[in-house]
This record gives structure tokens, sequence and C-alpha cells, in this order.
């Protein structure tokens, strides 16, 4: 009687006589005593047989109590075959099964992983996650991440690819890198996140996994294609990549590392913006330069924010189509107040200065846009090439008709004239400047008559907004935006804007800004293609009047160190 008046053991008491229990039945097992179940393990010469109770691993696996219960061979026979599995790990997880506790190491650690995932043993599939993580190393951070997401670890399978990111060069000369399948080392490759000093350390591991494997086997040019050659040293790219013997043996690898020589060698900010470069390396922000004759912004598309720069501090007009970069710095043409003749500028964004030239002061000019790295200027209907690589001037062959505010843009393949004005007459003129021959050609006409319109070219084809023309006899803003397609050669509008007063316009990674005015609001839009309407952009231009200058727009790499210099505007 006395005894039932004691206290109800404790927690702590009530543990210990279960881990006390639970050492007498794996003592049991292990002498093989009232077991129930066999498990066979390994196949041939390394097949084993253990035995164990049905009722513990009924109660500590899901996939045990199934096989056991339901009308299955395992059930009639009280056999389970585990081919897959090695005595010593089967061992392993019978210990844990029997007492919660599991001798891990880094040789056995994934396989007791496979088997935790297997047997459905959450916790012991938790243990062995929790070691693999603590324990990455270039030598385990691979299987880590492949095992991760075979069995459906997100945590693990982040930090695997951290780690990876963080150490890649040492990953990359591991056994288990080397042992990759193409399309695996391809994932790591094509990725931003990689920690690496240059990018012709991506070229080497490359080089380095292709030894040694066949053609068929390598797919080089699936890898070669993640490398961003334009990042590249000029003298690497001579004497290293050009010369190997699979980009030397390879018509479509030796193409992609001319055509990326040619891109940089043409000065437009295109090759950059295209393909980025890691973001270990990245040491520029892509932006827009938006310019006027009293203030000047950058605006960064990937945060949406604007930027105060440094102004020019000058005097005169601005057409639209005045500026353009090439080969890494910003070129504008500010008219005099008089417009008889033109200041040439020029801003450098590695010292964030503005700086004169002095070069063709007497002339005119109405256009400048960059052309296969050259800036070509246009006045009336004399064409002059600026390459500042040389700081040489070429006057080249003159268009078909004087005209002035003609819209100028180009791409790599096309420099293109658009419209303008001759005398008193509007033109839908548009000529193409073919530099091998030193030529012009007309090409379709544009949809409307007008002069200072502004576009610009993305995939093959020219996109032309607003400009001034006359209706009713009189002069008033285009509303109109239109696209000419090459391989038809016609112009087709692709809408109206009753609002729109466009002023400038780039393209930027396949897109188009255009800085335009409504009201007294002068702003930033982005075209959307799909929508065929521009969409508003953070707002980076200052309110304006009738006498208010037109903004010029251009694409530009900004240094970081630069750009925390500048002044961020607030979000609108």
């Amino acid at each position: 009687m006395d005894s039932l008046l004691q206290p109800v053991a404790g927690d702590n008491e009530q543990h210990q006589f279960c881990v006390e229990v639970m050492k007498r039945l794996n003592i049991q097992r292990r002498n093989e005593h009232l077991c129930d179940v066999i498990l066979e393990v390994g196949s041939g010469d390394h097949q084993a047989r253990l035995k164990a109770h049905k009722i513990v691993l009924c109660a500590a696996s899901p996939f045990f109590y199934n096989a056991l219960n339901i009308d299955m061979t395992e059930k009639k026979e009280g056999v389970i075959k585990l081919e897959q599995t090695s005595k010593a790990v089967m061992g392993e997880v019978l210990e844990y099964l029997y007492t919660g506790h599991v001798d891990i190491n880094e040789q056995n650690v994934f396989d007791l992983l496979q088997l935790a995932d297997f047997l459905i043993v959450p916790n012991l599939k938790v243990t062995s996650v929790e070691f693999i993580s603590q324990t990455l190393s270039s030598s385990s951070c691979l299987m880590a991440y492949y095992s991760a997401i075979k069995y459906q670890c997100p945590d693990l399978q982040k930090q695997a690819s951290d780690f990876i990111f963080a150490n890649f060069m040492s990953v990359a000369k591991s056994e288990d890198f080397q042992n990759l399948k193409c399309e695996q080392v391809e994932e790591w490759i094509s990725s931003d996140e990689i920690q690496v000093k240059s990018e012709e350390e991506v070229f080497h591991v490359i080089s380095k996994w292709t030894e040694g494997r066949d053609h068929k086997e390598c797919k080089f040019y699936e890898l070669f294609r993640h490398v961003r050659v334009a990042y590249m040293s000029r003298s690497f790219v001579l004497n290293v990549i050009l010369p190997h013997p699979l980009v030397k043996g390879s018509a479509v690898c030796t193409e992609f590392v001319l055509n990326a020589m040619k891109e940089v060698s043409s000065g437009r900010e295109d090759c950059y913006f295209a393909k980025p470069p890691r973001n270990c390396l990245k040491s520029y922000e892509d932006g827009l330069v938006v310019c006027g004759l009293d203030k000047t912004y950058c605006y960064i598309p990937s945060d949406n924010r604007c930027y105060k720069m440094a102004d020019m501090r000058t005097k005169g007009q601005l057409p639209g189509t005045c500026m353009d970069t090439c080969h890494g710095k910003l070129y504008i043409m500010i008219i005099s107040g008089d417009g008889d003749t033109t200041e040439l500028k020029r801003y450098d964004p590695l010292v964030n200065s503005w700086d004169p030239m002095e070069e063709h002061a007497e002339d005119t000019f109405y256009a400048v846009v960059n052309f296969q790295g050259c800036l070509y200027l246009i006045w009336w209907n004399r064409v002059h090439r600026y390459n500042p690589e040389t700081n040489l001037w070429q006057e080249v062959a003159p268009m078909s008709v004087a005209r002035w505010g003609v819209c100028a843009v180009a791409d790599q393949k096309s420099l293109y004239a658009i419209a303008g004005k001759s005398g008193d007459e509007l033109l839908d003129l548009v000529e193409t400047y073919d530099p091998e021959r030193n030529s012009w050609s007309k090409v379709g006409p544009t949809s409307e008559r007008k002069m200072f319109s502004c576009g610009a070219v993305v995939k093959g084809k020219v996109f032309l907004f607003g400009g001034f023309l006359v209706s009713n006899g009189i002069e008033t803003f285009s509303s109109c935006i239109e696209m000419y397609d090459p391989t038809s050669n016609v112009w087709s509008i692709l809408q109206n804007a009753n609002w729109l007063c466009a002023m400038s316009a780039v393209s930027f990674k396949e897109n188009i800004y255009v800085t335009c005015r409504k009201g007294d609001e002068i702003s930033l839009y982005r075209y959307d293609f799909d929508k065929s309407e521009l969409q508003p952009c953070a707002s980076c231009c200052s309110s304006g009047d009738d006498n208010f200058p037109p903004w010029a727009i251009a694409t530009l790499r900004i240094p970081k160190d630069i750009l925390r210099t500048f002044v961020k505007m607030k979000a609108v």
C-alpha cells in the first residue's frame, strides 16, 4: 500500500529506464536472441545476414513497418533484402535504431544519409546532414551538394553551393570535380557566383577538365561559351586561347573568340552589358548617363536608382542624338548659342571629369554615334569619323542629301541616318553607311516626314521615337513610334502616344530607354516590347519649361568607387 503512495518517477528516470531497456534489446540483437527478422545486405561475396527484432524495426522506421506488415514476401518470410547496403553501414544504422547513437565519420556519413533517407529515419538523416555541413571541404562539398539534391536537403544544398562558390579554384582541382559530367561542370562555370581572381582562371579550369577526354565526351564548346572573353587580356586571348588545340580546331570556338574581340574593339558598351563579369570581378555598374546642359544624372537599371553626377557647366544647345559612348568614355556634342560651332566634350568615368576636345570646333554637327569602334559626326551631308584609340579624324563619304535634325543610330552591322530637314522640306529619307565601300545607300523611307527624332537598334531592328513634323501647316511633336525591319525594308507604326515628346533613346541589354517630356516633366522611360508602350523608370530629370534643353542619353560602365561619390537621388 505504501508503495502506491510513492511519487511517480521523473522524466529523467523514465528516460534512463527507456535507455536501459533498449540497451538490453541491443545486446539481445547482437547475440541474435529472440530475433525474428533477417536483413540480407550486400551481394555476392560481400553478402551478409543481420538479425533484428521486428517490433523495434517497425517502431523506428516506416519503411520496415510497411515491409513487415503488408502482405508481401518480407512479411511471410521475415527476410528483407537490402543489396545496395553494406554490412558495416547497416550495422551502424541498427545500432542507431536500438540506442539512438551512431559513430559518424567522413567515410560513412554519405552512406548513412542515403540509408536514413531510404529507410525513412528522419533523426538519423538530420544527424548525418549536420555532420556533413560541419565538415565541408574541397574534397567533400560536391558530394554534399549532389547528395543534398538527391535526398531533398535544401539547407545543405545551399551551404554546399556557397562553399563551392567561395572555394571554386581549390574545388576545381579535386578528384570529384574532375569526375563530374559536362553538364555538371557547365552548371558551375556558367555561374556569376564563383570566386576567381580573373576570368582567365575559368578557362584554365575548363582546359584541365577536358584533358584526356574525347571530343564527344567533353563537349568543349558547351563549356567554352561560358568564358567571358571580353574581360580577358588581349595577350591572353591571342597567346593562350586562340592557339589552344580545342579552340584552334573548332570553327565555332574560334568564331566565338573573334566575335568577342570584335565587340570589345568596337568600343560599344553592349559587349559588357550582354554578359556581365562574375560578381567577384565586378568593379563597375552598368548604367545610363542622362545629360542636360545644366544637370547630369546616372541611372542604374538594376536597382532603379538615379544619382547626380558632376555637371558639364557649359552653354549652348543639345540635340537629342548628340551623345554616345566609345571605348569606355562618353562623348557629347554641344552646339553654340549662335548655332555656328560645336563643342565636343569627353567624360572619363575613371577620373570622373569632363574635358573639352578642340578638334573641329569650326563645324556644326547635328548627330554623333558610335559605329564599329569609331565616332561618326554628321553635319549637313558631311560625315567625319573619329578614332579614339589613334586620336585621328577623317572625313568619309558624304550623304546623298544635306540635312540637319538627322537621327543617327547604329549597331555592330549598320549605321543609319534617319529623316531630318533639307532647306524647308522635312524628309522621310533613310540612308545606311557601308564602311568597306565608304558609301551611303538609301533604304525604305520612314512613315512620317520629320526631324530631331531619336532611336535605337535592338536585335537588328531600328526603333524610332517622336520628332518634329508639320501637321496642317503647323509644326508639332510626333507621337509616333516606328520600327524598321531590314529584312522587309519596311517601316511600320507600332504606337501613337499622344503625350509623347521623345528627346533621346538608347539600347541597353536588349531594352530601349527613352527620355521624354510629358507636360513640364522630363522623365526616363523603358520601352516595353511586349506591350508596345513606354513604362516610367525612377524619376531622374528635373522639371523644365519651354526653353529647357533636351536630355541626351547614353550607356556607360561606371566604376563602383566613382558611383559611391555621386549623390543618390530620392526614389520617386
